[in-house]
């Protein structure tokens, strides 16, 4: 930032509560990830793969504009909208509520599949190990 002269703006501490919903949609994510890799242990490469075409898909290595007309379909990935929370206030884009709402209905679902899953899975965690 000081060789290129970058000043830091305050715009960018919208960046940390976009950290805080991502880091509170990973835990029940986790919990579905490790009940179904442990029970499942071709889950992993599988798991692996998944991650690897999200990241394609997902406007990291390219901008949503390329899409055209039909740039409002990057808007229904999930990915996206965790993303933006994150990119948009570092690159100047302040995210608008439907983002916040989005990032939050996610991770409701999240939420809503994880904990029946973990309470009728759990005691039997340990033995697929």
């Amino acid at each position: 930032m000081l060789y290129a002269g970058i000043a830091p703006k305050l715009d960018w501490l919208l960046a940390i509560p976009g950290l805080l919903i991502i880091m509170v949609a990973a835990f029940p994510m986790s919990i579905i990830l490790g009940i179904f890799c442990t029970r499942f242990r071709d889950m992993q490469p599988i798991v692996a793969s998944i991650v690897q075409l999200a990241f394609f898909l997902t406007p990291i290595l390219w901008k949503p504009t390329a899409l055209g007309a039909r740039a409002y379909i990057a808007h229904f990935n999930p990915l996206y909208m965790f993303m933006e929370l994150v990119r948009g206030p570092i690159y100047g884009n302040i995210p608008n509520e439907s983002m916040y709402l989005g990032a939050a209905g996610v991770t409701l679902v999240l939420y809503v599949i994880a904990i029946p899953l973990f309470i009728r899975f759990r005691s039997r965690i340990a033995f697929w190990i």
